[in-house]
């Protein structure tokens, strides 16, 4: 990974992801998933993603709280998102990478 000058339009660093490097992550991430839901298999599991969070705050914590069994009851999340730049800000070579993934399963992380 390697960080690059500022953007001018959002003056912060950029970052830059090689292909290997961004495969390698995601061979990761899907081995450990795979070995939670391993260690897991005999518990109930509530799946989340943060767009849904994102995007349903408040439906989603009622979802958690009847998951959990817990009375419903309103949550507060101090909270704010560290990167509100869209991707192709941050990450230097998001043509690059968009280029190689964009037909595979994983081109979701593009959008």
């Amino acid at each position: 990974m390697q960080f690059a000058q500022p953007n001018r339009k959002t003056a912060r660093l950029q970052v830059s992801v090689s292909k290997e490097e961004l495969f390698y992550a995601i061979i990761w991430a899907k081995q450990n998933a795979a070995h939670l839901n391993d260690l897991f298999c005999d518990h109930q599991i509530l799946s989340l993603f943060y767009e849904d969070l994102a995007e349903n705050r408040e439906e989603v914590f009622c979802q958690v709280q009847e998951f959990l069994g817990v009375e419903p009851g309103p949550l507060t999340v101090r909270l704010i998102k560290q990167n509100p730049e869209p991707l192709p800000e941050l990450l230097e070579n998001y043509d690059e990478l968009l280029a190689e993934y964009r037909y595979s399963k994983h081109a979701w992380m593009f959008r």
